[in-house]
Parts: C-alpha cells; structure tokens; sequence
C-alpha cells in the first residue's frame, strides 16, 4: 500500500524505514515525533487527534487510486457454513446491517450504547468517532453490505501484481451477496 501510495506521488518507496510502533497511540506517537508518517483508521486516530488539538494532514487511500478503494473491514464465514446453515449466516447479516444504520442513524445512541459494555473507552472519543462514522455512513445506509465484482477484481489484480498473494483469485468466488437482507425497510 505504502510504495502503490509513493509511487503515485511520484516518491521512492525505497526511501522508507518501516518501524513497529508496538500499542503506542497514534496521537502520542505524533507528540513524540516517532515518524514522519502514519497509517491510521481517521475514524478513530483521526478523531482522537482532533479531539486533543493535533493538526495533521490526512490522506484518504481511495482519493488516490480507485483499486485502492477496497472492501474493509469485511464479514467472513466458511463455504461449509453456508451450506449447512444459510439461515444463521442470513441472520447474522440482518442483525448486522440493523445494528450498522442504527449506528449511522443515531449514532449518539449507538456511542451511549458501546459506552455501555466499555465504560472505560474515552466518552469524549467514542461520542466523536461515532458522529465521524454515522456521517460516512449515512449516505450508504439502504446498501449496507453490498459488494461489487469488479472492486474485488481490481484489488486482487492490484495484490497479485504487487506479490501480495502468489495466485489469482476468481472474484465472483471470493463474495456474495445473497445473504444480504432483502429490503431496506428490514434493516431500519
């Protein structure tokens, strides 16, 4: 990701030493000028870097490269899962997707909610990230889930170009979406 990102720039990624930051926060890791670049999850590091006043510039992969748009985080089960219990996998999928635009709908109730079952989260933090995240998410509300064949084909290109994986994969193998709930009405 980091030399596709360089290279795009027109930078040379030879020029970069990754280091193992271990659990240090991102924001500590800025005050401490560990480095000169992160690779952060905004809705989290991002956020929290804004709460404590932290001025950064942030870089969103997908703005660079559409192949650097990519499906994350994903939800994965087993071939034999769907074989053997397609309405558990089904069920899951609508409580997850009720639970995602909940999320994105209300999301100082869904941020009360996590504070609920981790109290010892930074309220501040949680409340922040979640507005962050409901205001991403919103717009895609009625499509939660939905995955498209050629994102997953241009980054396993992408992947097998860059030595990532060793084969190529079939696409139309590697998602479904036919688990997904059906109507949007299922979901609110």
């Amino acid at each position: 990701m980091v030399r596709t990102v360089m290279e795009l720039d027109g930078a040379d990624p030879s020029s970069v030493e990754f280091i193992s930051m271990g659990t240090i926060d991102f924001t500590t890791a800025v005050r401490l000028n560990i480095a000169d670049f992160y690779w952060v999850f905004y809705g989290w590091q991002g956020v929290h870097a804004e709460l404590q006043g932290i001025a950064f510039d942030f870089l969103p992969l997908r703005n660079l490269a559409e192949v650097l748009d990519y499906y994350t985080p994903v939800l994965i089960t087993s071939e034999r899962m769907i074989s053997e219990e397609p309405e558990t996998v089904r069920g899951f999928l609508r409580a997850a997707a009720r639970g995602y635009c909940r999320a994105a709908l209300d999301p100082d109730g869904s941020a009360e909610l996590l504070l609920d079952y981790a109290p010892e989260l930074d309220r501040s933090l949680v409340i922040a990230s979640q507005r962050w995240l409901a205001a991403q998410s919103v717009e895609v509300v009625h499509e939660w889930g939905r995955q498209e064949e050629a994102v997953w084909t241009g980054f396993a290109a992408w992947a097998l170009d860059n030595g990532l994986i060793e084969t190529p994969i079939d696409a139309s193998l590697a998602f479904t979406n036919a688990f997904l709930p059906g109507e949007a009405e299922e979901v609110e």
